[in-house]
Parts: C-alpha cells; structure tokens; sequence
C-alpha cells in the first residue's frame, strides 16, 4: 500500500467551514479551488446523511488526467471525509480537519494499492514504477497545497 499525505494549515478557518464547503462543493467552486487543474464536478448521487454519495471530479495533475467518481465511504461531521475511486484499482482518499490555534490543519491521505498476502511490495514497486513515480507524487504534494489553501479563501 502507497500512502502519500499532505498537511496545509488554513488560516481563520474552522473544521465546520471546510467541511460545509465539501459538502457544498459545486463545478464553480471546485474549478476555482485550483483553476489550473480543475477541469470538470458534478455530484452523481447526492444521499442526505454523505456516506453513499457519489461525485465525479476530472483535474489534471501535471501528466496525471483524472476522471473518475468517487464514493464517500465514511464521515465524521467536521473531523474526515473517506472516499473511495470507482476504478478498479484500490484508491482511497482521507480528508482530516483538525482545529488548531488560528485556523484548521487539513490532512490529506491517499492510499493506492492492495494489501494482497505479502505480495504487495511487488504492486507498490511496480506502481511507483509506472503509476506513481516520485515526480508525480511531488507533482500531488503541490497541488494539494494549491487546492486547499483555496478552500480556505472560498470557504
């Protein structure tokens, strides 16, 4: 299992906030969360209580085109957000909202890969070979800097 995590301080933003701009999130703001990467939102199947729905985000980050929906697998209110790529490769992303003295810490974790009886030392090699080379990890540690400091100005 690959996990690449990111932490950005927002400044004067408080873990409700963020999180309501999640939840609020539309094709506008999601473009103007990073205008360079963002291309395409839409929320496929909206459920009251989030866990359940179903969004499709398309960004491009640096060579990595995305297009892919994603299920929201688990929330607590004002504290994370777990989805899961609707692909057939294990992707999973972890969003964390901590409260800390003038503003908020937001974690992100993607977790790529299987855990498949050992042998997933062999996968992550061959995903960081050809998927996920440290460039392309570096290239994700930028944007998602990019990204969430702009949640911070939107919110």
């Amino acid at each position: 299992m690959i996990e690449i995590t990111k932490s950005v301080f927002i400044e004067n933003k408080s873990p409700e906030q963020l999180f309501n701009f999640f939840l609020s999130l539309n094709k506008d703001k999601y473009v103007k969360a990073a205008p360079n990467s963002h291309k395409d939102f839409k929320t496929i199947k909206p459920i009251q209580s989030i866990v359940g729905s179903v969004y499709y985000f398309h960004e491009k980050v640096g060579r990595l085109d995305l297009k892919h929906t994603w299920l929201v697998t688990d929330v607590r209110k004002y504290e994370y957000i777990f989805q899961k790529a609707q692909i057939f490769y294990p992707v999973t992303i972890e969003i964390y909202l901590e409260k800390v003295l003038g503003g908020t810490k937001l974690t992100q974790k993607i977790l790529v890969g299987f855990i498949f009886f050992g042998f997933e030392r062999i996968i992550d090699w061959f995903t960081k070979l050809f998927i996920l080379t440290p460039w392309q990890i570096k290239t994700l540690h930028q944007h998602t800097q990019e990204e969430f400091t702009n949640w911070g100005k939107l919110s």
